[in-house]
């Protein structure tokens, strides 16, 4: 029966309390604030209810702890940042190692010289073999209306196609 306890005890409604000489106590001038006013009064934080209507607690003063090695501190996403960086082993250069010739300086200029325009030369003949392709399947893919309809031909090459 400890239930009932802490019962409110009913009150004599306003008609039966006693009357006084002081003016009434009025509530505060309603003043318009800026802006547009909310819907929803502001929740404390005991009263967080999701939209499902279940309640739910935030992470403040909630540890962090990581997944991988289990330390507090941060996360799985941060792990990286907190581990020792490793030594970078010492990485050879990209591509061909230099040729060390035994000729004389003059003579190894003229031939890199020579080596510099055939691979130039191999190049402009490169792009342009790759312009030409280009150009023949832009052409493939649209007929020439002048061919086809014979337009602008005499009539002995009109005959023969």
């Amino acid at each position: 029966m400890a239930l009932y306890n802490n019962l409110i005890m009913p009150i004599n409604g306003s008609q039966l309390w006693e009357k006084t000489n002081q003016t009434a106590i009025k509530p505060p001038a309603y003043t318009r604030q800026p802006r547009r006013p909310r819907k929803v009064r502001i929740k404390g934080a005991e009263e967080r209810i999701d939209k499902t209507g279940k309640k739910w607690l935030g992470r403040q003063g909630m540890q962090m702890r990581c997944s991988i090695c289990g330390s507090t501190g941060h996360n799985k996403t941060t792990h990286h940042w907190n581990l020792p960086q490793k030594e970078k082993p010492l990485s050879r250069g990209k591509g061909r190692p230099r040729k060390i010739s035994n000729q004389d300086p003059a003579i190894a200029a003229d031939e890199a010289k020579a080596a510099a325009r055939v691979r130039r030369k191999n190049a402009y003949v490169r792009i342009k073999a790759a312009t030409a392709a280009k150009k023949v399947a832009l052409n493939a893919s649209q007929p020439n209306v002048a061919e086809t309809a014979g337009i602008g031909l005499r009539a002995s090459k009109r005959q023969r196609t």
